[in-house]
């Protein structure tokens, strides 16, 4: 069955969520959640997310240079809710959502304490790209909770507990199907 192009996101397969954390100009931090992101290089580290330019987090990128990617856990999802909804432009929306700001290794931008993996970004290049822009991001650094940079390999994305987004819902990392066996 043929249906509308305005349903692409329904049909899209869930994406996972980050909350990617800014300082502004003036120095106020930002977190919100994302969940058009993506690696796109390995070598350099680079990633991708898709911003609308109205979004304080767009402004910040532009305006600092720099963002954090966090990947929050499965246990995050009232206060990544939260996030989504709550703009105000001059709150540390850090404490109006009640999620713990520690400093970054290589950004000005803090990371977020709640999650486990933070990816320390600088701005490669923009470029609009319909509702969204494009925003390129060099990884400049990747810190990870204790527990996760010891597990096995198996046992990583399920210690993660990473969540997904689509059509306005949220689901939980499902169960492991297998190791790549070619290439």
């Amino acid at each position: 069955m043929r249906i509308s192009l305005g349903r692409l996101y329904e049909f899209w397969p869930p994406f996972p969520v980050v909350l990617v954390s800014t300082l502004s100009k003036a120095g106020v931090p930002d977190v919100a959640p994302y969940g058009m992101n993506m690696p796109i290089s390995f070598k350099p580290p680079i990633v991708v997310l898709g911003i609308m330019r109205s979004r304080k987090t767009y402004r910040n990128i532009v305006d600092t240079k720099e963002f954090v990617v966090n990947v929050p856990t499965d246990k995050l999802v009232d206060k990544i809710n939260r996030a989504a909804w709550l703009s105000p432009s001059r709150v540390n929306k850090f404490r109006k959502v009640e999620l713990t700001q520690i400093p970054s290794v290589k950004v000005e931008a803090p990371s977020v304490k709640e999650c486990k993996v933070h990816f320390e970004c600088r701005l490669d290049w923009l470029r609009k790209a319909g509702d969204h822009d494009i925003i390129v991001g060099r990884v400049v650094a990747i810190t990870v909770d204790k527990d996760l940079a010891k597990a096995p390999l198996e046992e990583l994305k399920p210690k993660m507990k990473p969540i997904f987004y689509g059509a306005k819902r949220y689901y939980a990392l499902g169960k492991f199907l297998g190791v790549r066996t070619y290439g």
